[in-house]
């Protein structure tokens, strides 16, 4: 008995993935194909849950690219340009730079996440 038997993996709900499923991510259906609905009974690959796993792809995606775009924006060479004795409407410019940041960081995170609803 597998240590992992009542765990789904893999998505699939306890199918194991067939190698030519994975083409049916890759190649547009064909019509009449038996790729163009995954999840039609014993012909698909799944049950139905491939938009939803592509979905969930997509938007932890965009999380990382938030965050690689966080670490950018706050990184050393950033936080070291705008690190000079320049004040914006009395706030030091790093200051005011690393609060922007911050912000902007925020707000295109709840636009994923509220996009995902």
């Amino acid at each position: 008995m597998p240590l992992y038997s009542g765990l789904d993996l893999n998505g699939f709900n306890g199918s194991a993935m067939r190698p030519d499923c994975a083409i049916a991510f890759v190649l547009p259906a064909a019509s009449g194909s038996r790729y163009s609905d995954p999840g039609a009974g014993s012909r698909g690959c799944g049950n139905g849950s491939h938009r939803a796993m592509i979905g969930r792809g997509i938007f932890n995606q965009r999380l990382v690219a938030v965050f690689f775009l966080g670490w950018l924006l706050l990184g050393f060479p950033m936080l070291a340009a705008f690190d000079r004795p320049v004040f914006v409407f009395g706030i030091p410019l790093l200051y005011a730079y690393v609060l922007c940041a911050w912000a902007l960081l925020i707000v295109l995170l709840a636009l994923i996440v509220e996009r995902r609803r």
